[in-house]
């Protein structure tokens, strides 16, 4: 066991320093420089006994286990020059023994306080099992036995806070439940930080907690502790990439682009070969509506073609660059890109509703086999249930162009179910049935239920004034 090793040391220690305490002068034949070799060596060791400091072993944080090591390798040390023929003057020698008895004296108390640590840590080993095996209940359970042993131990502390951090991600949806985990695993890193305020992670893991917090309960305030919390983080160890990556996604929900930037760009420094920072970063781009698109186009294109180059199966670049590539009416490249993220994954309805985008609006190519491609794209989207009010939008517009009025007003019917706050649906519907004699009562409807959305919706207000023309004088 480690506190044998200890108790050897210190005797070997001790051992040693009373032969040497005899010898009163060095050997004559010495020279100069060896001397001072010897003497810096010896220095050394008085330092390394300075640096040892038996309250903090006493208080036993785990910290005490490795200042206690450290009394194996003073022994080392010593033996080594003991080995050495020439030796130290007598008063260096009393000095140091003097401090080796009094480490000698306390061994009991070091021997006690590493037993009831290790018989700890026995149980945090336990609880790691669970955890890898993401029994996160039972984990706890090996944690808190940890901590009935010792309950200095700051890394069962934090041990157990991840524990609770995961079990209340498992059960989000019970809000009551998820409250009562979340809330001990905060209290858990808490305890860990007071116990030890230099451990880097700590903060982070709070940080992490302070921020789900937030975007599950909306208690504000939370954002700005975990920004805080990785703030800190930071200040102890300044090469840690994941939490310049957690501060650049909290200036990214607080849309300040620029800064998410700069925090990204950061983590990327750091660990060039992550995908995930590159993501971001290109991410903080696309949506930053303040930067020229040329600007936009070129620093995604880059980031994209970065990232492609590391995974070429990372679909996700695929699908930025056939955003960016439509943004700026590049929509031929825009479908090879999207095309490639198809091949990739043939089952995503998005991509095959963007492609028809694509089609939709590309004036190159001749009208009625523009919206031929378009339908077709956006059927397969449909086919693979792509819940969403715009795909509607898109299928009402084309079924009017075809002068199919009844599918076109089912499918704006449909977009107004999925979405009932743009006012634009209620428009193309009003149009369909007014200008095609299908219904002009409930056309005018559609207006009144439009401009209740936006009053000032000038083409609404037009088609709203021309409709009651037309029933007042039918009356």
């Amino acid at each position: 066991m480690k506190h044998k090793r200890i108790g050897t040391s210190i005797f070997l220690i001790f051992l040693l320093f009373v032969i040497n305490s005899s010898v009163i002068w060095a050997n004559p034949q010495i020279t100069t420089k060896e001397y001072e070799e010897i003497k810096q060596r010896v220095e050394y060791l008085e330092d390394k006994l300075e640096e040892i400091n038996l309250e903090e072993i006493e208080s036993l944080n785990v910290k005490s286990i490795g200042t206690a090591n450290l009394l194996v390798a003073i022994a080392s040390a010593v033996a080594t020059i003991s080995g050495i023929k020439y030796l130290i003057d007598a008063k260096s020698i009393e000095k140091l023994k003097k401090k080796v008895n009094n480490y000698s004296k306390n061994i009991d108390k070091i021997t006690t306080k590493l037993d009831i640590t290790a018989e700890s840590n026995e149980y945090l080993n336990r609880g790691n099992q669970y955890y890898n095996d993401k029994n996160y209940r039972s984990a706890i359970q090996e944690y808190s036995k940890a901590l009935e042993k010792d309950s200095n131990n700051y890394f069962a502390y934090n041990s157990r806070g991840n524990a609770y951090y995961n079990e209340a991600q498992n059960i989000k949806v019970n809000k009551e439940d998820y409250r009562e985990y979340i809330y001990n695993a905060l209290n858990d890193y808490n305890i860990a930080i007071n116990l030890n305020k230099d451990y880097y992670y700590f903060y982070t893991n709070r940080g992490n907690t302070h921020k789900d917090i937030y975007f599950t309960l909306g208690i504000e305030v939370y954002l700005e502790y975990a920004q805080k919390d990785y703030e800190k983080a930071l200040s102890l160890n300044d090469k840690y990439p994941i939490v310049y990556n957690e501060l650049g996604n909290i200036y990214y929900h607080k849309r300040e682009y620029e800064t998410s930037r700069d925090y990204y760009k950061l983590a990327s420094s750091i660990e060039p070969y992550n995908i995930n920072y590159l993501c971001s970063l290109a991410n903080a781009y696309y949506h930053d509506n303040k930067i020229n698109l040329e600007i936009k186009f070129d620093a995604i294109s880059k980031i994209c073609d970065q990232i492609i180059r590391l995974n070429s199966n990372f679909i996700y670049a695929y699908e930025l660059m056939g955003h960016i590539n439509y943004q700026m009416e590049n929509y031929g490249k825009s479908r090879e890109y999207y095309k490639q993220a198809i091949e990739l994954n043939k089952n995503n309805p998005i991509y095959y509703y963007w492609i028809g985008n694509t089609y939709y609006n590309d004036n190159k190519i001749i009208k009625e086999e523009r919206i031929k491609k378009a339908l077709k794209y956006y059927k397969k989207a449909e086919k693979l249930h792509y819940i969403s009010d715009e795909l509607n939008n898109k299928l009402g517009e084309i079924f009017n162009i075809k002068e199919k009025f009844n599918k076109s007003i089912e499918y704006y019917s449909k977009a107004i179910e999925i979405n009932s706050a743009n006012c634009t649906y209620y428009y193309n519907r009003a149009k369909v049935r007014f200008y095609n004699n299908i219904d002009k009562l409930k056309a005018y409807d559609d207006c009144v239920l439009g401009l209740k959305l936006s009053p000032n919706f000038k083409d609404l207000l037009e088609l709203k004034d021309e409709i009651e023309a037309t029933i007042t004088q039918k009356i």
